[in-house]
């Protein structure tokens, strides 16, 4: 007597496969906007942080009395940024690069490493007033 014959259910080896190339495939494709994305996320918070010296050496320069031209370290300017934010705690850029000193008197600039790293990626006029490729 025969058995009448089973039908397997389930996947093939070569139907799963091709799912996970075609996954793999779009991690591949997304890979580069999701990199840019974090690397747009970090221009902003870099921006942001540029302010905040900004608005801390002019009240640093008060305080102090110091004249335009003068380097201030960053323990001198850092007691006026906003209190607890992560810039005054750490005092790193977003891209890991130690904020040094700054010019009273002059916008701070954006660091060469940033820079670098954002070089292509930004449109036009998105630093405003802030130097760009300088060292911090």
């Amino acid at each position: 007597m025969r058995h009448p014959a089973r039908h397997q259910s389930g996947f093939g080896l070569l139907e799963v496969l091709v799912v996970m190339g075609v996954g793999a495939l779009i991690i591949v494709l997304s890979y580069p906007g999701y990199k840019r994305s974090g690397l747009m996320e970090k221009a902003q918070s870099l921006k942001l942080e540029l302010g905040q010296i900004d608005v801390a050496l002019i009240q640093a320069t008060r305080e102090l009395q110091a004249p335009p031209g003068v380097w201030l370290t960053f323990e001198q300017y850092a007691k006026f940024l906003p209190p607890g934010c992560r810039l005054q705690r750490t005092g790193l850029d977003p891209f890991g690069q130690a904020y040094g000193p700054q010019r009273a008197g002059s916008k701070p600039s954006v660091p060469a490493k940033a820079s670098e790293a954002l070089q292509g990626m930004l449109p036009e006029g998105f630093w405003g007033t802030f130097p760009s490729g300088g060292d911090l």
